[in-house]
Parts: C-alpha cells; sequence; structure tokens
C-alpha cells in the first residue's frame, strides 16, 4: 500500500471498535463527541503504515491485530499533557502532609518510592524531585526510588532525556528553580 491516506467520516461501529480498544489498553473513555479526534489523531498513524485511510487502519486492526500498530493507536489517543508543579494542590500536599508523615513512618528504614503515573513528558516527576531536594534535606541519607510511567514510549523517551524547551520551562517552573536545577544548551533546558 503506497497511496496517501485521506480523511473520511468515522463510521459508527469503526468509532466503537476504537472506543473499545482504547478503553481495553488504557482505560481512557472516548465519547461520541471525540469522533473527530480519534480520526485527526489517527490519521498521520494510517499514513505511517500506509493506509489510504483511518477506516482502512481500523479494518486492518480489526482483521490482524497487531500490537506494534495497536500501541501507535493508544499512544496518539493519548493526552500527553503536564506542565512543571501541575495543580499546585499535589504538591502542597506532598510537602505539608505526606512527606513528612512519610519521614516519621519510614524513619527505620529510611526507604521512599514515589510513583508518578501517566507522567507524559516527565515535569511532574522532576518537580517532584525538586520538591524534596527544596524541602527534605534529610533525603539525601535516604535509598530514594523515583519511578515515572506512562502508556506513550515517546513521551517516555522525552522524559528520559530530561530537555524541555522555553515554553515548557516557563510554565509552573519557578525561575530560581530552574537556574538551580537545570542547564541551558541552546534552545532546550
Amino acid at each position: 500500500m503506497n497511496s496517501v491516506a485521506t480523511t473520511t467520516s468515522l463510521r459508527s461501529t469503526d468509532f466503537d471498535f476504537v472506543s473499545s480498544l482504547i478503553r481495553s489498553q488504557s482505560a481512557i473513555i472516548l465519547n461520541r463527541d471525540k469522533e473527530y479526534l480519534v480520526e485527526s489523531r489517527l490519521m498521520p498513524v494510517a499514513r505511517a503504515h500506509g493506509f489510504e485511510s483511518v477506516t482502512h487502519l481500523i479494518c486492518h486492526l480489526r482483521a490482524k491485530p497487531q500490537k506494534h500498530i495497536t500501541d501507535k493507536v493508544v499512544d496518539a489517543m493519548t493526552v500527553n499533557q503536564t506542565s512543571f508543579y501541575r495543580d499546585q494542590s499535589p504538591f502542597d500536599a506532598l510537602r505539608l502532609h505526606l512527606i513528612p508523615e512519610l519521614l516519621r513512618t519510614k524513619a527505620n528504614d529510611k526507604t521512599l518510592s514515589i510513583w508518578s503515573d501517566a507522567c507524559s513528558s516527565g515535569q511532574e516527576i522532576y518537580s517532584i524531585a525538586m520538591l524534596l531536594m527544596e524541602n527534605f534535606p534529610q533525603l539525601k541519607t535516604w535509598k530514594l526510588r523515583l519511578l515515572a510511567t506512562d502508556l506513550s514510549d515517546q513521551m517516555l523517551a522525552r522524559a528520559r532525556r530530561g530537555c524541555f524547551n522555553s515554553t515548557e520551562v516557563s510554565r509552573g517552573l519557578p525561575k530560581d528553580l530552574l537556574t538551580k536545577y537545570f542547564k541551558q544548551q541552546g534552545d532546550v533546558w
């Protein structure tokens, strides 16, 4: 198949199939009003795999499911929205209540594990790391494990690199923490 993918109106049965697939693979629920989103996000996946349309991609997945294509479909439907110190109240709760309580209850074994699920490109887990370093110096002697996971392999790769553009570091990251914990390299931090 060497044709260019074209836009067609998504059939109801195709939307139902994609919706069910996405729910089973990621727990993301797509309502009927997201048909346009499914079509626009899956068009690049269809093109990348040589399908004429999103409908042809879906027909292929129905007839011959392939994990690498299914993963691309799920990845295309994830939101990937994040920022440094996103939603301040969870960070306040960590700083004021949760970490102090964990310091007390885990004082004997001095281990702490924190998991950031749906971490997208990593700003939230890096925010947690900075919060710990800024507010809890006693943790320097502890065994710490910060784990970041996401459905999107592409977002996880970005999180591992730890490189952020000017727009990303300007959203939620205080300037003093930017200069303390990040190094500018060209257009990225």
